[in-house]
């Protein structure tokens, strides 16, 4: 299974999602984001114009993951790592890899990273 975990601003649009997907190395299976970030309107819009489910990252689960990557713009109740890098990890599950580190979109108002895990569900 391969997820996509999405960091976002709140001005994004389903544009600069649209975006950043794109640049994906791969077609994802599943979308995922913090949890907070969720009811995002353009996350919504994404899922449905792509078909993917979206899943809601819990605070404490993004936390538990190690990124590769660090943002200096992230707030710090996600910690030092990547957003985007750590919501995919957790939505791919147990022995998730990561295989696209975080990217920006053109804009710089959304990110996106890949995780894989063989044989696992998000």
């Amino acid at each position: 299974m391969i997820a996509a975990g999405i960091g976002l601003r709140a001005s994004a649009t389903l544009a600069d999602l649209r975006a950043v997907l794109a640049l994906a190395a791969t077609p994802p299976q599943a979308l995922a984001t913090p949890a907070d970030k969720a009811d995002h309107p353009a996350l919504h819009a994404l899922a449905s114009a792509t078909g993917l489910s979206l899943h809601p990252v819990p605070l404490a689960t993004l936390l538990a993951q190690i990124t590769v990557t660090h943002s200096p713009h992230q707030p710090a109740r996600y910690g030092a790592g990547s957003v985007a890098e750590a919501a995919a990890l957790a939505a791919a599950g147990p022995g998730a890899r990561l295989i696209q580190t975080r990217i920006l979109s053109p804009g710089g108002l959304a990110t996106l990273a890949l995780a894989s895990s063989e044989g696992q569900t998000a």
